[in-house]
């Protein structure tokens, strides 16, 4: 099912920037992730898939298939194998069994600590305390299973267990130092590793505050609540699963009560940071970030089950058993054509249409992961648009700005953080994707296409009107009866018709009605599911007491019944 699913195409998030700093064996964001960017690095440059982002995707299932089999290989019952399907379908799981993220190889390593601490005489063979010891260069919430594998090491103490956990955990650590030969002074390189102390500062993410996913802080007290939504709604069945031993095999725990006491209280410890420190609310741009981390509390509850379940006269009775199949088989139908990306080029075809309406030459200010890094990968990566310059989201950063004077010094006037006043725009037309908050005097802002043009005024020119009718073209589009198919990829989709909605809204308000319906009918023909665009040519129709405003509320009401309302409020 995972080879089934996998992406071909470019997808949200870091997905865009990690695959092209893997390509071109670049610094990635905070902490630099080395152990994967070295592990990527040659199969991306070298092994001739459909192309590179899809080949770290079949590396990424590969991963995942990898710990899946590892638990198999352990857990043998027909209970286990079914819990284990389960997981493997859960949502959050098979996302990012697909999307080639750090996180398939993060579970990798969470799963290798966990059979340690099943089983601690594992750690007799130094191959194991290697592979285990290679997850600090990875990912850093790898901490909050770190005292399973003390507790593991402690169990049978030795003075050579001892060395081959220091030397190989300093080996691992020392990775890091592979950053000053990522090609750090080029543009698309994160930060300027160029030191020690910059490697260790970047190492420990003091660009976004330790054990912060981002620079400011706010509530993320929710996320506890966001991870009990989704642990029931993908893995209810585990959830009737513990209840059941907890209350029919009380007597049969007691002689294991401290190692499970051991792991409850380090499942707690891991959301109260992560909920305190977190530094995000979900709100429009913390869900996705935070779902990524639902996967090691996720791994968490479900090695707790297994373990449970692996004790000696645990029977899970029949009902039980068909609950885990029935949750197996929901999973399948729900999270198949959810998380279906092997026809999903609904990300890409957008950023391509993005890009290849710009004029030749022009300047172009990207914001937001999905869209910067995107666009990252399709220049730097697949080589198109060469000739456009891409200024990347990292332009709030010092060094970002310092990179791109040194890599661009005809078009860079000074290294503002303001970016219409440090880059000289009298030969380059500028475009962005993002409404800056203010326009210098002098200067237009005007829709283009999918962007937004700015400028300097010339003359009595009226930029009143927007540029809309440009040409884009698709692969796939989305469906309104799966509208839940292309996960992020939906609200680009939405997005097509913004420049004509934009224009319509002004003849409308200049009592224009015809030429504003002309709008509204052409935003909808490139937008066909925004209810947002539907409701304003439903308000024009009831202002003209035309006939058609009938029809038009029907399809609205057919289009908040399918779409869940809160997604226009919250996303645009």
């Amino acid at each position: 099912m995972y080879f089934l699913t996998v992406p071909f195409t470019v997808q949200s998030g870091d997905t865009g920037e990690l695959v092209t700093s893997a390509y071109h064996l670049r610094v990635a964001h905070p902490p630099g992730y080395p152990l994967w960017i070295s592990a990527y690095h040659l199969p991306l440059k070298y092994l001739d898939f459909y192309n590179p982002f899809h080949t770290a995707a079949i590396l990424t299932v590969v991963t995942s298939l990898i710990w899946i089999g590892l638990l198999l290989s352990k857990f043998k019952k027909k209970c286990d194998l079914l819990m284990i399907s389960v997981l493997a379908t859960s949502a959050v799981v098979w996302k990012y069994a697909l999307l080639p993220d750090v996180f398939a190889l993060h579970s990798l390593f969470l799963t290798l600590v966990f059979l340690c601490f099943l089983n601690p005489k594992i750690l007799e063979k130094p191959w194991v305390i290697f592979f285990v010891s290679l997850s600090v260069a990875h990912h850093h919430t790898i901490i909050f299973a770190f005292p399973f594998f003390l507790y593991s090491f402690m169990q049978n103490y030795s003075h050579r267990k001892l060395v081959f956990s220091l030397v190989f955990g300093l080996a691992s650590i020392s990775l890091y130092f592979l950053l000053l030969y990522f090609n750090p002074t080029e543009y698309g390189s994160w930060d300027l590793i160029t030191s020690p102390k910059k490697v260790f500062d970047h190492t420990l993410r003091r660009e976004y505050g330790t054990f912060r996913l981002q620079t400011r802080a706010e509530d993320s007290g929710s996320w506890v609540l966001f991870f009990l939504e989704n642990l029931i709604k993908n893995s209810w069945s585990l959830v009737l699963v513990l209840g059941f031993i907890l209350v029919k095999y009380q007597k049969e725990l007691k002689p294991h009560l401290k190692k499970l006491s051991i792991f409850a209280f380090f499942f707690i410890i891991y959301f109260t940071v992560f909920s305190l420190l977190g530094g995000m609310s979900l709100g429009v741009h913390g869900e996705p970030v935070f779902e990524r981390f639902l996967i090691q509390p996720t791994l968490y509850f479900f090695f707790l089950v297994l373990m449970i379940v692996s004790i000696p006269k645990v029977k899970l009775p029949k009902l039980l058993i068909v609950s885990l199949i029935l949750n197996t088989a929901i999973n399948v139908s729900v999270n198949f054509p959810a998380l279906n990306y092997r026809n999903n080029t609904s990300i890409e075809d957008y950023l391509k249409n993005s890009i290849d309406s710009l004029p030749k030459s022009s300047i172009y200010y990207t914001y937001g992961d999905t869209i910067g890094f995107g666009t990252y990968y399709l220049k730097d990566v697949l080589n198109l648009r060469p000739d456009i310059i891409q200024v990347h989201p990292t332009w709030g950063f010092p060094w970002s700005r310092e990179k791109f004077k040194r890599t661009y010094p005809d078009i860079t006037r000074s290294t503002d953080e303001f970016i219409l006043t440090s880059l000289d725009l009298s030969k380059h037309r500028f475009y962005t994707n993002y409404v800056l908050d203010r326009v210098p005097q002098g200067m237009f802002l005007s829709f283009y296409g999918l962007n937004f043009e700015i400028g300097f005024y010339q003359g009595t020119e009226n930029y009143h009107r927007f540029q809309c009718d440009l040409n884009y073209k698709w692969r796939t589009r989305p469906q309104l009866g799966s509208f839940s198919e292309y996960e992020i990829g939906l609200y680009f989709d939405l997005l097509y018709g913004a420049c004509n909605f934009s224009n319509g809204l002004q003849l409308m308000n200049e009592n224009s009605l015809a030429e504003a319906e002309k709008e509204f009918l052409r935003a909808l023909e490139l937008s066909p599911f925004n209810s947002r665009y539907q409701e304003r040519l439903c308000k024009l129709y009831e202002l003209s007491n035309n006939p058609k405003r009938s029809s038009c509320e029907e399809r609205l009401v057919n289009l908040l019944t399918v779409i869940h309302p809160q997604y226009y409020s919250e996303k645009l």
